[in-house]
């Protein structure tokens, strides 16, 4: 089973998003973009955003 951050990596390759535009469209921060990325986890006081 693949990690949040893997799966938001293979999102980003296949869509070609970058994370700042992923971010503006999850209407999350891209701070908590990079968190999952890195394996940080949820960053605290992140609201989830709309479904993509």
């Amino acid at each position: 089973m693949k990690s949040t951050g893997e799966r938001i990596k293979a999102l980003l390759n296949e869509k070609k998003m970058t994370q700042r535009q992923l971010a503006e469209l999850s209407g999350v921060t891209e701070s908590a973009i990079s968190h999952y990325i890195k394996g940080d986890g949820i960053p605290s006081g992140v609201k989830t955003g709309k479904s993509l």
